[in-house]
Parts: C-alpha cells; sequence; structure tokens
C-alpha cells in the first residue's frame, strides 16, 4: 500500500484531492482506457514520487475519485418523497448527471469495480427497505429472508437503473426512480401505489 494514501495530514491530503479531481475530470471527458498515469501526473500538476506515495496506479487513483464523487453526491436515506425513497430518486438522478461516466467506463476493466462501488454503498439503503418491506407485508421472515430481499432490491434497482441508462430516450430521472420503487413493491407482493402521469412544475 501506498505510504501516504491513509495520510490525514493536510499536504497529503490537498495532493490527493488535486489527484482524484484531475482523475475526475478527465473520466467526464473520455474513456478510461485512454488516461495514463503520466497524463494524470502532468494535468493534476504534481511529481511522479507524489502520485505513487498516494495511489499504487491509475485504476486506484480512478476508483478513490468516483467513490469520493458517490459519497458527496448520493442521499442514501429511505425516507419517502411523493412515495418515493429519497435514495432511489438520488440514484437516478446521478446516474443522469454522471452519463459520461458510464459512457467512458463502460467496457473497461473498471467498469466491474464501480458497480461493487455502487452496491458498496447503496446496500445498507437496501436493507432498511427491505426491513420496511417485511413490515409492511407483516410477515415473519428469518434473517436469511431479510439477506434475500435486500440482495434482491439491491440488484433489482442496480438493473432497472442500469438498463435505463442505456436508453437513448430517458425517462425524468423522478419518473424512473417512481416506476423502480412501484416495480420492488409488486415483486414482493404489495400494492405499487398510484402512478404519476405526469411530472411536477414547482
Amino acid at each position: 500500500m501506498p505510504r501516504r494514501s491513509s495520510s490525514t495530514d493536510p499536504r497529503a491530503v490537498r495532493v490527493r484531492g488535486i489527484i482524484e479531481r484531475t482523475a475526475l475530470e478527465l473520466v467526464t471527458e473520455r474513456p478510461v482506457d485512454t488516461i495514463s498515469v503520466t497524463e494524470l501526473i502532468k494535468t493534476a500538476g504534481v511529481s511522479r514520487q507524489a502520485f505513487y506515495e498516494h495511489f499504487k496506479d491509475r485504476d486506484t487513483a480512478i476508483i478513490a475519485a468516483l467513490r469520493g464523487d458517490l459519497l458527496q453526491a448520493l442521499d442514501t436515506r429511505t425516507e419517502e418523497i411523493d412515495g418515493v425513497p429519497i435514495v432511489l430518486s438520488s440514484i437516478t438522478r446521478l446516474v443522469a448527471e454522471r452519463s459520461a461516466h458510464h459512457e467512458h467506463l463502460r467496457g473497461s476493466t473498471l467498469f466491474g469495480a464501480v458497480i461493487d462501488l455502487w452496491r458498496e454503498q447503496l446496500a445498507p439503503a437496501c436493507g432498511e427497505l427491505a426491513t420496511r418491506l417485511i413490515q409492511e407485508r407483516r410477515d415473519e421472515l428469518t434473517a436469511e429472508d431479510h439477506r434475500a430481499l435486500s440482495a434482491f432490491i439491491l440488484g433489482g434497482v442496480t438493473e432497472l437503473v442500469r438498463s435505463w441508462a442505456r436508453e437513448t430516450a430517458q425517462i425524468p430521472p423522478d419518473r424512473q426512480a417512481e416506476l423502480a420503487w412501484q416495480q420492488v413493491r409488486r415483486f414482493v407482493g404489495l400494492q405499487a401505489g398510484p402512478v404519476r402521469t405526469g411530472t411536477s412544475t414547482g
């Protein structure tokens, strides 16, 4: 592990921040497989030694940048607004806003790691949603049942959003979040709730 990868020294934090911001900018601009450590170093304005004090290679720098961006932008609260958990609306908005990231990571060696990163961040919220659905059904389910339902929600929501992100003509993010939640509820045998036919202008 690079010796300063977890350092809380202000200078180390600043250098890591510069490298991660640069990595994020480059991933937004073009396919990740065209980005090199040399370019990262040059664009960030840091030395090669400084880079390797913080990151093992290009991939760890890019993943760190994407993790930081996700932690900052993703709202994992499970309270509902207009009948939809906040986390689902946050996911669909974030996917829409970061569409360039999806396009530039697809097909790269990093794509699987990015999906794992999303799953890692979403797993606790999906566990909370599973608990809520079980309580609403008033079922006496085991811990294993809860784990299975949590995994089902996590996998289902991830795939619904991924499929939606690949569509050329996208449904508005908030509408897609609503549809995803309705689908999850149907799968577990609960009423989907009313379907809105329009979007709010307020």
